[in-house]
């Protein structure tokens, strides 16, 4: 499978969505009163398949559940990593399903709880994730959000939510691995939810990864849907504030940003960067040639190294920024 392939033509057609949006919205608003009438039904559209909109558990090209994907995007163990298979029940009875990638003594390496992008299934995610296993020599656990992979239900930005504080109680509950050096890594939309499990403040991590994410979603539409801007206060129904949550955080904060990001405008992850005037530890790690999906392949050993690195000052008690 081409995962950069895959990601490629899901790209596309979001841009061909905002596209088509934006446009529709120029000619409905010159139409005067049947503009208004035909607004009135854009918005209850957008309203309504908002989730829908927003989420994307199946891309072009994959299937939803993993195990349909072609060999070496299955599991772990097809790149000779062992795992467990877990399986996660939120409070509201839903359960999510995941794998937790396990070094030979796990209990002797940091844990990465690795919460992913918007579209596909988890397995596409199985380069990246054989790569941040060997050259951060770390457990990941990687839970797919409801609705994705394998995990029941649809996604909202409370279920995610949910998701996210499921997930953090049960990596905090395992036996076989130092609770005291767990670490939230978040891409994309994962970095929104790992701003929010942060931000909670439940467990004691050792800090945050955030990574190519947004500032919040009214300001995503904005940028995306300009023509939908004015109107953002009544079609709205998810939100996630990362930059006001962001203002609370204390933790060490690495900060990867690609500087040619197409979906996410590189002044976001800025504004959450100055935003976190609390933490006690921020870096920026800034990719000139990075994309919004392809960053980490550019330079692989700089990348995972900047990331090794952030973790051993944190646990070597180097805060310097």
């Amino acid at each position: 499978v081409s995962t950069q392939s895959t990601w490629g033509k899901q790209q596309f057609k979001f841009v061909f969505m905002e596209d088509i949006i934006n446009t529709t919205m120029s000619v409905i608003l010159k139409m005067g009163i049947v503009g208004g009438v035909l607004l009135s039904i854009v918005a209850g559209l957008l309203f309504y398949f908002q989730n829908s909109i927003l989420y994307i558990p199946v891309i072009q090209g994959l299937q939803k559940d993993f195990i349909n994907n072609p060999r070496g995007y299955q599991n772990p163990s097809e790149r000779g990593i062992p795992y467990d298979d877990v399986t996660i029940t939120a409070k509201d009875g839903v359960k999510i399903k995941g794998w937790l990638l396990k070094q030979a003594i796990p209990s002797s390496a940091p844990t990465i709880v690795f919460f992913h992008e918007n579209a596909g299934n988890i397995g596409a995610r199985l380069d990246y994730l054989s790569h941040y296993y060997r050259r951060v020599s770390a457990n990941i656990l990687i839970i797919a959000y409801r609705g994705y992979s394998q995990s029941e239900s649809f996604p909202t930005e409370e279920g995610l939510q949910m998701d996210s504080e499921a997930v953090m109680s049960y990596i905090f509950s395992r036996q076989d691995i130092d609770t005291k050096r767990i670490y939230i890594h978040g891409r994309s939309l994962g970095g929104a939810v790992g701003i929010y499990a942060s931000y909670q403040g439940q467990h004691n991590i050792g800090g945050v990864i955030l990574e190519n994410t947004f500032t919040s979603i009214p300001d995503m539409v904005d940028k995306l849907f300009s023509k939908l801007a004015i109107f953002k206060g009544l079609v709205l129904r998810n939100f996630w504030p990362s930059i006001e949550r962001i203002k609370h955080m204390s933790k060490p904060i690495l900060f990867i940003m690609s500087m040619q990001d197409e979906i996410v405008p590189y002044s976001q992850m800025i504004q959450l960067f100055e935003a976190a005037q609390k933490s006690i530890m921020k870096r920026k790690y800034e990719i000139p040639q990075g994309t919004h999906n392809t960053n980490w392949n550019i330079d692989v050993h700089t990348y995972f190294k900047r990331i090794s690195d952030f973790i051993k000052d944190i646990e070597e008690g180097n805060f310097q920024s």
